[in-house]
């Protein structure tokens, strides 16, 4: 409004619903269009939020308290040690959110996805970290029952894990078992790794049938794929 003496506008009312730049959002909550969930970074620092389109006192920025009790492993130098990463990708499943965490994000040099609670709004001192020295992570994917959860690697590889547990489910594909002659199967099978694609997992989704569908920036594999969740 154009109220003061020297006839400059002022700010009457201002409304912002997160603290930066958003990279991920979404429709989130029982009521599926007054809240919006989204994700982003700012000042070399990633957040999740949670907006209304009700209520201005309604708007949240997700705790990260719970940053500090996560392996040390996770977080370089250069990060902020109170503030997660910029955030890269975003996943959630509403219908599990009174019953375990189930809003999961991948940001930007971690080896794991952090895992946050809709219900508390918070960051829960969980992680889903492939096994071995896999890479960064980057892309993620939650299915419509909310029991699993699809991590896509920088590397190329896909990796299961049960939400509830935050256990590892073993890869997509299955690592194929590789029989050495002259030795019993039950004795020499070992297993050999498979990835799903040859580059960074750039987008992968879970579909209400419980398909995978990953997709990956990499020149020589610029096509969409489909896997089966439990097989």
């Amino acid at each position: 409004i154009f109220d003061t003496q020297d006839g400059l506008p002022r700010s009457l009312r201002t409304r912002c619903g997160c603290p930066g730049p958003a990279r991920r959002l979404s429709f989130f909550g029982a009521t599926n269009d007054r809240d919006l969930i989204v994700g982003g970074a700012w000042e070399g620092a990633g957040f999740v939020a949670k907006v209304s389109f009700i209520q201005a006192h309604q708007n949240n920025d997700f705790s990260q308290a719970a940053w500090r009790k996560l392996p040390y492993s996770l977080k370089s130098p250069a990060t902020n040690p109170t503030r997660v990463p910029p955030l890269i990708d975003l996943a959630f499943c509403e219908t599990r959110q009174f019953d375990w965490p189930a809003v999961v994000t991948v940001h930007e040099g971690t080896d794991a996805a952090l895992v946050w609670s809709g219900l508390h709004q918070a960051l829960a001192p969980k992680i889903l970290k492939p096994p071995g020295d896999c890479g960064p992570v980057s892309a993620v994917a939650i299915s419509v029952c909310g029991n699993y959860c699809v991590v896509g690697l920088e590397s190329g590889a896909l990796h299961r894990f049960n939400l509830q547990s935050q256990l590892h489910r073993g890869p997509i594909p299955q690592e194929r078992e590789k029989i050495e002659p002259g030795r019993k199967a039950a004795k020499a099978a070992a297993k050999v790794a498979l990835k799903a694609h040859r580059g960074r997992v750039c987008g992968v989704a879970i579909t209400a049938g419980g398909q995978v569908v990953s997709a990956a920036s990499h020149p020589s594999d610029c096509s969409l794929r489909l896997w089966g969740l439990m097989t």
